[in-house]
């Protein structure tokens, strides 16, 4: 059930990959085009993420990569819990609310606490197990 649930968060974060790239191609050239760089790395960013934790699904699951994901896991949930809490701990005159990176945190964060807790439970010897 695990897997399948990383699975799904994971298709999760490649779909708001597609989303950012729609936003940088048709939203941004009129709105913001100096934003364009940045939110096409952080849209590569949550490809990239979505799709290592697809070959981990899919493969044999070695060890050092299972290592390398945990790694990215917890920094998937650090940059996460950091845009959720940007949102509610604004100074006074820090601007209005805004949803969109609080749905991508939460995105974030749920793809790392799921991504590190299967990557724990599959072990990181040699003789890990697989499932």
């Amino acid at each position: 059930m695990l897997g399948f649930l990383l699975g799904f968060v994971a298709a999760v974060t490649v779909a708001v990959a597609g989303w950012l790239f729609w936003v940088v191609n048709v939203i941004l050239p009129q709105v913001d085009p100096m934003r364009i760089p940045f939110w096409t790395g952080v849209g590569f960013g949550f490809l990239g993420y979505g799709v290592l934790t697809w070959i981990y699904l899919m493969t044999g699951r070695a060890a050092p990569f299972r290592i390398l994901l945990a790694a990215l896991s917890l920094l998937g949930v650090a940059c996460g819990t950091f845009l959720v809490a940007a949102q509610f701990f604004r100074p006074p005159d820090g601007g209005h609310f805004e949803g969109y990176p609080l749905l991508m945190g939460t995105i974030l964060s749920i793809h790392g606490v799921l991504l590190f807790i299967h990557a724990v439970r599959h072990g990181f010897g040699r003789g890990a197990r697989r499932r």
